[in-house]
């Protein structure tokens, strides 16, 4: 089970007895199945409501086409509880990153807010931000994977120039010391992982530089990490 501290426990109780609220309202505020809530009050020795019971304080909080009753509004300290559990909830469970509709993910607190997650994790590692001609390309294809060794910089014209090559299917035979191979079948042969070798080769890349250049130099040779 799950395991609640004891002002959480306190809170739903709280919420349960004196401020009325049903067990599927408590659960949205407090973050946890309806079952737990269900639960804890039950191991706190809490009574629970007749199904009549819970009846006559719904149709005394909410409005009734049929009945004409209006809703009976919480009081402020309520909402003050209902706020503070619910900021509590966020600040502990929170996980500071969103996936966007585009695929990339989104850092949401701290001081990166509102930057992608794939740029900070390159400059943190390249110790520096980037250029306005550099981006960062994932080298499997997954937006959301921004483990270090998926991501690569790139410049703009390589990074277009990939996707171009890409997009044509370029899989044909590449020479290389006097044999013929196709992109993957170098990449098998020379041991380097398939994408990788694809990525830089797209960008324009010969084989020697793909061979020769540490993973973290650009092909001119200067150093990014």
């Amino acid at each position: 089970m799950r395991k609640i501290s004891q002002e959480t426990i306190d809170q739903m109780v709280s919420f349960y007895k004196n401020d009325k609220l049903s067990i599927p309202e408590i659960s949205k505020i407090v973050k946890l199945p309806k079952s737990t809530v269900r639960n804890r009050l039950l191991m706190s020795g809490v009574a629970l409501r007749s199904k009549k019971e819970s009846k006559q304080i719904f149709y005394s909080r909410n409005e009734s086409k049929n009945r004409g009753i209006k809703r009976k509004p919480f009081s402020n300290e309520t909402r003050q509880k209902m706020s503070e559990a619910k900021q509590k909830w966020a600040s502990e469970n929170a996980r500071g990153i969103s996936v966007k509709p585009n695929g990339y993910k989104e850092i949401t607190r701290g001081p990166n807010k509102g930057r992608c997650e794939h740029v900070v994790v390159m400059e943190e590692k390249i110790g520096r931000s980037l250029f306005p001609n550099e981006v960062v390309h994932h080298i499997d294809g997954v937006r959301s994977n921004n483990t270090l060794d998926n991501l690569e910089l790139m410049t703009r014209s390589e990074h277009t120039r990939f996707h171009a090559l890409e997009r044509s299917d370029n899989n044909g035979l590449v020479e290389y010391e006097g044999r013929w191979r196709t992109v993957s079948q170098w990449a098998k042969e020379l041991e380097i992982e398939p994408d990788f070798f694809k990525s830089r080769f797209y960008s324009g890349w010969t084989i020697e530089e793909i061979i020769f250049t540490p993973k973290y130099h650009t092909r001119r040779g200067k150093e990014n990490g």
